[in-house]
């Protein structure tokens, strides 16, 4: 239907347009149709200039999106390089403190490790000491013990055999 109106409305314009030619007076009818052409192409002009005019802008935002995208890609790679060269050297930082807090651990330890051996000799060579005085003494006394069982055990030899020698009618002199 719409090529049929098309065919229809050219073929009008053709017939107004010989009108024109031959100096006739056109109806209200072919004015309306020759102005509707006069718009039609008119604003295919306009639509014509849009189109080229939205294109050009396309094109320029798309030129301009592609550069920012560039821009940023770039801005983006030295953000990422330079926060990457920032941890690698808070790591290096961090690996040092961190090796010199376990070097003064170490440190720390080993100088307790010597302090407590120290103590441990010192209290080994005190309870040596003390145990060889205690043994000294124990043995003081069961010396002491020897010698009064010795002294006990004499005397009750002694009496036994006096008290013995008595009963069996000698006397002691």
């Amino acid at each position: 239907m719409e090529d049929e109106i098309a065919k229809w409305f050219s073929e009008s314009i053709l017939k107004i347009v010989e009108k024109l030619k031959s100096g006739q007076e056109l109806t209200n009818t072919e004015i309306y149709i020759a102005l509707t052409y006069i718009y039609s192409q008119s604003f295919e002009k306009k639509i014509e200039e849009l189109e080229r005019s939205l294109r050009d802008e396309i094109r320029k935002t798309r030129e301009e999106l592609l550069t920012n995208d560039e821009r940023i890609k770039k801005e983006i790679i030295e953000y990422v390089d330079k926060s990457k060269k920032e941890l690698l050297e808070n790591d290096e930082r961090v690996k040092k403190e961190i090796i010199e807090y376990v070097n003064g651990v170490k440190k720390e330890l080993l100088e307790n490790d010597e302090r407590i051996k120290k103590e441990l000799l010192e209290n080994d060579g005190r309870m040596k000491s003390e145990l060889e005085a205690k043994i000294n003494e124990v043995k003081g006394e069961v010396s002491a013990l020897r010698s009064d069982l010795g002294v006990l055990t004499e005397s009750f030899f002694v009496s036994n055999f006096l008290g013995s020698i008595k009963e069996g009618g000698e006397k002691s002199g």
